[in-house]
């Protein structure tokens, strides 16, 4: 808990990409069960929040793995944040659900 990392990161919106640096805060973990770190976005004035959750539980002779995302806007002010928000799923969701496929399947290799 409290750990923190500085990831960076490409951003893919609509085709349109942008190279990020974003400090993450682990606020939760509870040992082979789940664990979920906030966001600090690169651009604090334009997203309130972003946590990210990793759900475990015993999956035949290994552990099923459920990630999932949780987007928190605020009150964004910027014209470009809120056409992100207003049209999300079909601008962001499609690159942040591919993302999200890959997880898994890089924890599963590391694991290995």
């Amino acid at each position: 808990m409290g750990t923190t990392i500085q990831a960076e990161e490409v951003v893919i919106v609509g085709g349109d990409s942008m190279e990020l640096t974003a400090e993450s805060t682990m606020v939760t973990y509870e040992p082979g069960k789940a664990f979920s770190f906030t966001v600090i976005p690169a651009l604090p004035e334009w997203v309130g929040r972003m946590q990210w959750y990793f759900d475990l539980a015993p999956g035949g002779s290994g552990t099923k793995v459920t990630h999932r995302v949780e987007v928190d806007w605020g009150n964004p002010t910027h014209e470009m944040i809120i056409g992100l928000r207003d049209n999300y799923e079909e601008i962001r969701a499609p690159y942040v659900r591919d993302g999200m496929d890959k997880t898994p399947v890089n924890l599963k290799k590391m694991a290995e």
